[in-house]
């Protein structure tokens, strides 16, 4: 990897975690298993992202396999997500 694509993901990964620490919510994730037809889902929240009631707006992932599943967790975690409780059950 040359030093201006490494310069490049750096500077990515510090605008995620500056706009992630200043909206004062944590960026985090939560899984879903066998949701109607969906076999496995991820619902994340950026950390950003809002309803216009200002609630936290979750987008959603939807997997056929465990290792496709498994793959976008390791990216979440790799851009600062954590693992959270469903906002239903708190």
């Amino acid at each position: 990897m040359n030093r201006e694509l490494a310069a490049r993901e750096i500077l990515a990964l510090a605008k995620e975690l500056l706009v992630a620490t200043s909206s004062g919510e944590p960026k985090q994730y939560y899984l879903m298993d066998n949701v109607g037809h969906a076999k496995y889902t991820v619902n994340y929240h950026d950390g950003v992202s809002t309803h216009k009631d200002g609630s936290a707006f979750y987008d959603i992932a939807i997997f056929r396999n465990k290792p496709s599943m498994e793959a976008f967790i390791n990216e979440l975690v790799r851009k600062g997500y954590r693992e959270g409780k469903s906002p239903l059950y708190q």
